[in-house]
């Protein structure tokens, strides 16, 4: 079974937020996790552009708020 790209970002955010993966969600929200600041917004922009070898724009990750919204802005990076 291939590792999407949903799966490849849970594992992004668990490890970045030291979380368990399992409590990760595309539902899962800056409202949600306190560990979710601006400094590990910027590990997580980081490790996903490393991740998938490519460019987000910062403002739109920045502005995104749900891990869904994340998978969508890399969904279409990678287009």
């Amino acid at each position: 079974m291939p590792i999407t790209v949903e799966k490849i970002i849970f594992a992004i955010f668990a490890d970045v937020l030291e979380v368990e993966e399992g409590d990760v969600t595309l539902d899962f929200s800056k409202e949600e996790d306190s560990e979710w600041d601006s400094v590990n917004s910027l590990r997580l922009f980081t490790n996903i552009e490393d991740e998938f070898s490519i460019r987000l724009d910062m403002n739109e990750f920045m502005n995104t708020s749900t891990v869904r919204g994340i998978v969508e802005l890399v969904e279409a990076a990678r287009i």
